[in-house]
């Protein structure tokens, strides 16, 4: 029904897998990549920090096939190699190697989304000594291993070289480990069964198969902060209280719609695996038959009419992994917003 759900449990789905453990092509050299410029385009700003296609690729690690000598050379088995050449030659056009097809904006756009949320992340727990010492870090890197020997031993050389098969810049290269690696242990004291059972006890709802019937009003704007996305939320608060009747706002809207002001009729949503985070934790609040205050997505600003909800009743053992999956974005967000408003995400990409 919504575009917003696609793009956010993208970044549900690599929350997952960052969870789990490092990439593991972040530690491997790959002289087949063809060297990218680190000055092209921002895609976004995070705060001062700049956002490119390349810091992109290296998140979701989007690298070309390995090829079976280097794989050797590395530790990696003919198995993997293969695996590993299957899933990437998706990735890959015919215009070489070390080229990707381009990326859908919606996916680049939640990729920026989730990569944003990282660097604020990041901060907080600088701030709050969460982030794993130095030589920790140092310690991951050097125990990277390449096929040539001609790396200093020393861990900037390690750093820069590493960083070169992206064409990324060392300080993204760094911070992304420095984050990964924290993230896994901070994930280890808070991401606990005792508080899963918690984080359900507080919200069923959006976890025991509870459905809402919804109509939508939707405008889409740009991800991130911005006078578009501020002037459109100030627009649907001002179509809301133009009248108390709940089907007279939506004909107020049907007045107004096109390309960009789209209207969705009375639809059944989950509390989880629909729409965004955002637009249950509102349903969970609004009353029946009244419309909400505006809500921010990843791909825009929406009024919702709650119409009738219908109760589910699973139990916690039976959606523990859609509980996890919740807690993983609940937990990076948690400190992720304690850095917001001294980063704030401003998009750089034109709206399709």
């Amino acid at each position: 029904m919504t575009q917003p759900a696609n793009g956010y449990f993208l970044v549900c789905a690599l929350l997952a897998f960052q969870a789990e453990a490092m990439t593991v092509a972040w530690g491997q050299e790959n002289e087949s990549v063809q060297q990218g410029n680190k000055d092209s385009g921002v895609l976004a700003w995070v705060g001062t920090r700049p956002i490119r296609q390349a810091d992109i690729h290296f998140m979701l690690g989007r690298r070309p096939a390995i090829p079976k000598e280097l794989a050797l050379t590395i530790g990696i088995t003919d198995s993997e190699s293969s695996q590993r050449a299957d899933v990437n030659s998706s990735n890959r056009s015919a215009r070489g190697l070390g080229e990707f097809a381009p990326l859908e904006q919606s996916v680049t756009e939640s990729a920026i989304a989730l990569l944003a949320k990282q660097w604020q992340a990041l901060n907080t727990m600088k701030v709050r000594h969460l982030v794993l010492d130095s030589k920790t870090i140092d310690a991951w890197i050097l125990a990277q291993r390449f096929a040539s020997e001609e790396i200093g031993a020393d861990v900037v050389s390690h750093t820069e070289h590493l960083a070169n098969q992206w064409a990324i810049t060392p300080d993204v290269y760094r911070d992304l480990v420095t984050f990964r690696l924290s993230w896994q242990a901070y994930l280890g004291k808070h991401l606990t069964n005792e508080n899963m059972e918690k984080h359900f006890k507080k919200q069923p709802q959006r976890f025991d198969g509870t459905q809402f019937k919804i109509s939508m009003i939707s405008a889409r704007v740009p991800l991130g902060q911005s006078a578009q996305r501020d002037a459109t939320r100030a627009a649907l608060s001002e179509l809301r209280v133009q009248s108390s009747d709940t089907d007279e706002v939506w004909k107020q809207a049907k007045t107004l719609q096109n390309e960009r002001w789209m209207l969705t009729d009375a639809t059944w949503v989950r509390g989880y695996g629909d729409v965004e985070d955002a637009v249950v934790t509102l349903l969970m609040t609004v009353e029946e038959d009244s419309w909400s205050e505006p809500v921010d997505t990843l791909t825009g600003v929406h009024l919702l009419r709650l119409e009738e909800v219908r109760a589910g009743s699973s139990t916690l053992q039976e959606v523990q992994g859609q509980v996890r999956s919740h807690m993983l974005v609940y937990l990076l967000d948690y400190l992720a917003a304690q850095s917001s408003e001294q980063l704030p995400l401003r998009m750089n990409l034109p709206i399709n």
